[in-house]
């Protein structure tokens, strides 16, 4: 999106307005409540308010590949909830992301050495 790659360029305020924009134009949709995750989770780092939003995205629209697979990278790379991360991996990895499938199958790979 128009907003990552401001972030990855280093324009978090960019990145802030191009995600919200996106909020204000889907207000009640999930590609607008995970804009509104991004801001919190990738500008304010209140990884509690980004669950908030990705959970609202996820009400909105279960089978958001992106939606469960963002959500899982968050939850596994910053939270350290690999568990609930392998889980929403897994269900994106059904609707058919591959990318969550493989990651999927790393983070089991790892969950099940780290008994």
């Amino acid at each position: 999106s128009q907003g990552w790659a401001s972030f990855r360029l280093g324009d978090k305020s960019a990145a802030k307005r191009q995600w919200q924009e996106v909020h204000d134009l889907h207000p009640r949709a999930a590609v607008g409540a995970r804009a509104k995750a991004y801001i919190c989770e990738a500008v304010d780092k209140d990884y509690s308010a980004a669950a908030v939003w990705y959970e609202r995205a996820l009400r909105i629209d279960p089978s958001d590949c992106m939606t469960l697979f963002n959500y899982a990278v968050m939850l596994e790379s910053v939270v350290g909830n690999r568990q609930e991360a392998l889980t929403l991996f897994d269900k994106a990895h059904e609707l058919g992301d591959q990318t969550a499938g493989r990651r999927a199958a790393i983070l089991r790979d790892q969950l099940r050495n780290a008994r």
